[in-house]
């Protein structure tokens, strides 16, 4: 548990310090999923407009996130019918989370252990995986 170690013996700033050199200036573990899916091109543009228009769809109200932020995605799984919830979950989200762990050179960080736990949660609840291919969903 080396999430629960660091946060008893760590202070907020510590935290938010960590927690922004692990994933916002990071971009192999940035947490706008759709990047580790399409990179910077086209692709990721339209992928966001189609999550945006999902969202409002879905009433799930943007944050100062882009669209494609993990936090986003998880709502839209929460939310959305059963099967464009287990789209979105093995066929973007899935995938890109593996893209993040890639990112994690270390076992050291301690956020490694919650991208790996959610990873594993969603496919407890969506355990019917094929091989995917990463970004090649309808509902991407």
């Amino acid at each position: 548990e080396p999430l629960g170690a660091f946060l008893g013996e760590s202070g907020q700033s510590e935290l938010e310090e960590l927690f922004v050199r692990t994933f916002e200036n990071n971009k192999e573990r940035a947490l706008e999923l759709g990047w580790h899916l399409h990179g910077e091109n086209y692709a990721r543009g339209s992928f966001m407009a189609r999550v945006r228009g999902l969202l409002r769809e879905l009433g799930v109200e943007e944050s100062i996130e882009l669209p494609d932020h993990v936090s986003h995605l998880l709502a839209v799984v929460e939310r959305a019918e059963p099967d464009v919830a287990r789209s979105f979950a093995t066929r973007v989200i899935d995938p890109a989370l593996t893209k993040v762990l890639e990112g994690f050179h270390s076992s050291e960080n301690p956020y490694r252990g919650v991208v790996r736990s959610l990873r594993a949660y969603l496919r407890t609840l969506y355990p019917e995986q094929s091989p995917i291919q990463v970004g090649s969903s309808s509902h991407e």
